[in-house]
Parts: C-alpha cells; sequence; structure tokens
C-alpha cells in the first residue's frame, strides 16, 4: 500500500459469513483504511456473484458447470443451501392443511423412533458386555438404579417424572464393612458409566464419603459425587468423538444406531473403554 494515501485505500475483508475481523486482522491499519473497510462473505456476495456470472456464460458449458459446483460447494460449507431448503419446505408445508397435520403427525413418529433406537441400543450393549465382562448382571435394583426397559425409555422421552437414571449395573464384588460395589453404565441426557457402592443399608448416597480407589479413579478423570465413587461420560469416534445425547439423539447419532455396522462399533468402543478400566483398576475377575 506503499505510495497511496489510506484515503484512496479500498481493503476488502473476505469471510465465510460476514464476521467482522478480529483485532489481530487489522492490527496497524491506518484508522481512515479501517472506517473504509468493506467486509463481505461467502455465504452472500461470492455465492450471489457466482449465481449471476452462471447466468452470463449459460451458453458455455464448461465454465458455467464449474461454477455450478464450486456454487454447490459454497452453499454446503455456509449452510445456506439447507436453510434456503428448509424455507422453502416451511413455506409448503403452511399452504397446506393436510401437509401441516402431517408434520405434527410426524412428531409422534419421530418419538416413537427414537425410543425404538434407544431401545435397540441398550439390548446390544447388554448382548455384548453380558459375554465379555465377566459379572453379574443386576436387573432387579430400585430407583436410582434401575435397569433399562422399554416403559422406562418411553417416559424418558414424554418428559415424564422420574424419566433418567437407568441402564445396566453389573455387580463387582463385596466390600467388607462397605457394601457392593457395581458397574453402572446410565442415560440422563449424555451416556456415561462409572462405579457406585451400596451400602449395607441399601443407599446408593454415600460414595462420595468413601475413599475406596479415590485417587485412582481422580487420576483417570472421573469426577466424584454423592451417587459415584467417579463417572465420566462416553464419547465415540462414531459421533466424531462427540458425547452420546440420547434425549436429542440428532439425526448424526439416529444413523449410528440405525446401521447395524455402526452400531457394532459404538458398542464395541464403549465395551473396549469398559475393560479397559476394569483392568487398570483391577476389577475384574474379583
Amino acid at each position: 500500500m506503499e505510495g497511496y494515501k489510506s484515503e484512496e485505500i479500498e481493503l476488502v475483508y473476505l469471510t465465510l459469513a460476514g464476521a467482522e475481523p478480529s483485532e489481530d486482522s487489522i492490527k496497524g491499519l491506518p484508522a481512515a483504511v479501517r472506517e473504509n473497510m468493506r467486509i463481505i462473505s461467502y455465504k452472500d456476495d461470492i455465492i450471489t456473484w457466482i449465481e449471476d456470472c452462471i447466468k452470463e456464460v449459460a451458453q458455455v458449458p464448461i465454465i458455467r458447470e464449474t461454477l455450478v459446483q464450486y456454487e454447490s460447494l459454497l452453499k454446503k460449507i455456509t449452510g445456506k443451501g439447507e436453510r434456503i431448503m428448509t424455507e422453502e419446505m416451511k413455506n409448503m408445508i403452511l399452504s397446506n392443511k393436510d401437509y401441516l397435520d402431517m408434520v405434527y403427525k410426524l412428531t409422534d413418529v419421530l418419538v416413537k423412533i427414537k425410543q425404538e433406537l434407544q431401545l435397540k441400543f441398550w439390548e446390544k450393549l447388554e448382548e455384548k458386555l453380558n459375554n465379555s465382562l465377566n459379572l453379574q448382571l443386576e436387573k432387579r435394583l430400585e430407583y436410582p438404579n434401575h435397569h433399562y426397559s422399554e416403559n422406562l425409555i418411553e417416559k424418558f422421552y414424554t418428559n415424564s417424572r422420574n424419566n433418567r437414571f437407568y441402564g445396566l449395573m453389573y455387580f463387582i464384588k463385596d466390600l467388607e464393612n462397605r457394601g457392593k460395589l457395581y458397574l453402572r453404565i446410565e442415560v440422563s441426557d449424555n451416556l456415561y458409566f462409572g462405579f457406585r457402592i451400596i451400602n449395607n443399608e441399601g443407599n446408593s448416597t454415600t460414595n462420595k464419603k468413601d475413599d475406596y480407589l479415590e485417587k485412582e479413579l481422580l487420576d483417570l478423570k472421573f469426577s466424584r459425587t454423592d451417587w459415584w465413587l467417579g463417572w465420566k461420560y462416553f464419547c465415540s469416534s462414531e459421533l466424531q468423538n462427540q458425547f452420546i445425547n440420547f434425549k436429542e439423539l440428532d439425526s448424526n447419532l439416529a444413523n449410528v444406531l440405525r446401521d447395524n455396522k455402526k452400531l457394532e462399533r459404538l458398542t464395541s468402543e464403549i465395551e473396549e473403554e469398559l475393560l479397559e478400566k476394569l483392568t487398570i483398576l483391577n476389577l475384574l475377575n474379583q
């Protein structure tokens, strides 16, 4: 920019969606240049420009197809294509009573789909862990140690009371003068697991007072509460290392649960993590 006065310079700042530049990006620029800076985005300006170019080169197939592909790529990156499609669908639904009625019915169908997919997950995980952990599965414990069931999963998605805190519970061993030690896999919104003592009076809320495995679990990044000697969330590479959120159960998770091969990989990941932690804590074959 040497040889030009500040007021003669027009700086164009291009971003994906039109965000303001950070201070680091414009550090050292004269105030006049900052004031005259123009912000443009791929989402609005570049896509619109490409659309205009496509009209101009309609008779030149090679250039037209190249621009169409570039436009499609930018719409995917910026999410503009999905928003346009969503807006069109919304207008179509609002224009027709039958369509609108159908959407409300689909809401109920979606809840049923989530229930069925979550049940499929628990059944697959239970089958896998029963074959590999060599631990006794407990199905008849009282709240908050409930075994999963169709009824509890249904309540989970219909906002009924006491609609969380169910899963799988495996007895590990008796602890002298303390109670029974369990491995617990449980869902609240996300899926998590940990270790719990139920004392000799049947109480599950004294875990924080007990120092059993305290250092070992803290070293493994488990959190400690009244209900848990230690607990932590599951993450999965099938979900880009995100939490396994059954409450939301978005399309990414739904597609993993629907696909038997992906479900196999997901439950195998969970199995491997459980076996790893049990081995580190020397809790297998007690």
